[in-house]
């Protein structure tokens, strides 16, 4: 069962401003920042959270992964 998606970034202002309007768009609220840095997002019981990584390495792009919103 989905529980959630978690996601890095280098820039997590910049995601806040993309994320915050995509899910204002869709009826959702936006993200909170949590007390460990994470960007979290919640709507219609799924959770999104973005974060830095915590290797203290840059955030790449999943190799095959894939997120889906349903809108």
């Amino acid at each position: 069962m989905f529980t959630h998606v978690m996601i890095g970034s280098n820039d997590l202002e910049r995601a806040r401003c993309f994320y915050d309007a995509t899910f204002v768009a869709l009826g959702g609220k936006p993200g909170v920042m949590d007390p460990r840095g994470r960007l979290i997002y919640d709507h219609e019981g799924g959770r999104l959270m973005i974060t830095k990584p915590i290797d203290g390495k840059l955030a790449t792009v999943a190799n095959g992964g894939t997120i889906g919103i349903a809108a």
